[in-house]
């Protein structure tokens, strides 16, 4: 084989290497496992946090109620003999203004997998108000993800993507990140009336990717629980 034959033959075959190594890279990039999971059920009780100096206290209360959204809904393949709960909270304000109350949940709600899209049920009472679900990432920021408006009547699913700003991976293993979800804020319309509002939350769900690439020494990872 001549000096030239063996270059091409060399260059060709990095050509074949180079298409080979972007062809699996795109393989491995485009393989996923998309699920929806429920990950709060309102079950056990959360606690608020009003705007400082603005909460009638006398008409503030927040409990585990025994009703809830329609089952068929929540757990279309489920629903039989699945208890319906949801988590209630009333209040009233000392004056209109730009008044909000934060809920935080007994613990931050993981969302397995990489998160793409939020998805709650809220029983609204035509008031105006609006709902934000915060997330946090793995190095601790909060990113607000504006669910809407809750000036509606009765209950209805409230769904968001997330952002792809927001990081849920990073390059070192272990590569995933999870969000966890660490409180839920409603806010007022500063013309709403304020001797009172009611807002009722049944069930959040995530739809995520948890597919999980694995490689030798995944099961260590797993086990170590770092």
């Amino acid at each position: 084989m001549t000096s030239l034959k063996k270059s091409l033959f060399f260059v060709s075959m990095m050509v074949v290497a180079f298409l080979a190594t972007l062809s699996y890279g795109q393989t491995e990039n485009h393989t996923q496992n998309v699920t929806s999971i429920a990950v709060e059920d309102f079950d056990n009780l959360w606690t608020y946090k009003p705007k400082p100096n603005t909460l009638d206290e006398a008409k503030a209360s927040i409990k585990v109620i025994d009703s809830g959204a329609n089952l068929d809904l929540l757990y279309p393949a489920e629903s039989q003999g699945k208890p319906k709960k949801s988590l209630g909270f009333k209040c009233g304000f000392l004056h209109r203004g730009y008044n909000w109350v934060e809920f935080y949940p007994p613990n931050p709600i993981l969302l397995p997998g990489k998160a793409r899209q939020l998805q709650i049920w809220v029983c609204g009472m035509m008031y105006r108000y609006t709902l934000e679900i915060y997330v946090e990432d793995y190095r601790g920021f909060q990113y607000c993800i504006d669910m809407g408006s809750l000036y509606f009547g009765g209950w209805q699913s409230m769904t968001r993507d997330i952002p792809s700003y927001i990081p849920q991976s990073e390059e070192n293993y272990p590569k995933d990140r999870p969000l966890k979800i660490t409180k839920i804020v409603v806010r007022s319309d500063p013309y709403e009336r304020i001797d009172r509002f009611f807002v009722y939350f049944d069930q959040i769900k995530v739809v995520t990717d948890v597919y999980t690439q694995l490689f030798d020494g995944w099961e260590l990872i797993q086990k170590s629980g770092w």
